[in-house]
């Protein structure tokens, strides 16, 4: 299937959600896969070949999002985390997943316990606890199987049609990837319904001058010529292909 990119797009379902762990406890991680549907002709009929609109060349596309868990004690820096480093960056993944859920349903349906099956009577505790990796584990784990059973019985190819807002993964890479900072006013998915949150998916215009709103294959190539450019995002295209 063919990667549907970077961009804002509308007609947009969720049409599958696939979470996963290993062996390693903290290796888990949780696949969104997004499809473009089609503006005309979504049904088993003809009618499409005889309307007067454009369907448009993104439709059957797909973004497929990994989202990883918390899954390392240390920083970047090599020092261990905190615990408040750690529940932050849980809070932080929970943010995102609680974002994609409030456009199916109304946030008193939206429900976690993150911590079921760890004991823990308090936040102080839980900041004490979340250090070990095996409670870091099963909160992941948790946070994970938690929203597929949310999210199951309201997605799929006839699920409510939503607007979504992917960014380019990195300076070189144009694979897409969903933000997971302020959200409450910089938001990447709207119901299409909603239409006073659909008016705020749109890229920022810090996220336009640094180009995460760019498609191009690499923001450090920009003398390719065209022919280069297309001939690159084929073969990132033909990764995705069936």
């Amino acid at each position: 299937m063919a990667i549907l990119g970077v961009g804002v797009f509308n007609g947009v379902v969720i049409n599958k959600i696939t979470a996963s762990k290993n062996d390693k406890g903290l290796a888990q991680s949780i696949d969104v896969t997004f499809k473009k549907l089609g503006e005309v002709g979504s049904g088993d009929d003809l009618d499409f070949l005889n309307s007067g609109e454009i369907t448009s060349s993104d439709a059957g596309k797909e973004n497929n999002i990994r989202i990883y868990s918390v899954n390392s004690l240390q920083g970047y820096d090599g020092n261990d985390k905190t615990g408040d480093d750690l529940l932050n960056e849980v809070m932080a993944r929970r943010d995102q997943l609680v974002h994609i859920a409030q456009a199916y349903m109304t946030s008193d349906k939206i429900k976690f316990e993150l911590t079921k099956g760890l004991g823990v009577k308090n936040k102080t505790e839980l900041k004490q606890k979340i250090t070990n990796p095996d409670t870091l584990a099963k909160m992941n784990d948790n946070m994970f199987t938690q929203f597929v059973a949310l999210m199951t019985p309201v997605i799929g190819e006839d699920s409510k049609r939503v607007v979504v807002k992917f960014l380019r993964k990195s300076k070189t890479s144009n694979f897409p990837r969903l933000s997971d900072k302020k959200l409450d006013w910089n938001p990447f998915i709207a119901a299409e319904d909603d239409k006073a949150l659909v008016a705020k998916v749109k890229f920022s215009d810090w996220e336009n001058e640094n180009g995460w709103s760019s498609n191009a294959q690499s923001l450090e190539s920009a003398d390719a010529t065209p022919e280069e450019l297309a001939a690159q995002t084929a073969a990132a295209n033909n990764v995705f292909n069936d």
